[in-house]
């Protein structure tokens, strides 16, 4: 009866083992897509929606820019102090200062999610 118990229990870690490198395989190394058309497009009627009518298309290719600008130098940064050129306090202070518009929880933010994209770089 012990022996049956200590088979099951070695085979229900295999099976685990097994399952863990499946997932792996197929879902864990997928990389991160880009927002389809009309993924886009629902961003642009939710920006309408919070900014209300005043909103206009130009205004978003304004915002649109002003948001990839932010991306691109968070992630110069993240990617120096992922190379240990730059620490972490300092890296957030270059980003509050390029940009004193951001709240200090939204420059946290951008920065944790440079250094998240830094990683897969």
């Amino acid at each position: 009866m012990r022996r049956f118990w200590l088979i099951i229990l070695f085979s229900s870690g295999l099976l685990l083992l097994l399952c863990g490198f499946i997932y792996a395989a197929f879902f864990a190394s997928i990389p991160y897509q880009q927002p389809t058309p009309k993924m886009a497009a629902r961003d642009r009627d939710g920006w309408k929606l919070n900014f209300g009518n005043s909103y206009t298309g130009e205004d978003f290719q304004e915002w649109e820019s002003a948001c990839r600008e932010i991306e691109a130098f968070a992630l110069r940064v993240a990617v120096q102090v992922r190379d240990g050129l730059l620490g972490k306090d300092s890296a957030i202070r270059q980003i509050s200062v390029r940009f004193p518009r951001l709240s200090r929880d939204r420059v946290g933010r951008t920065y944790s999610q440079a250094m998240y994209f830094s990683m897969h770089e």
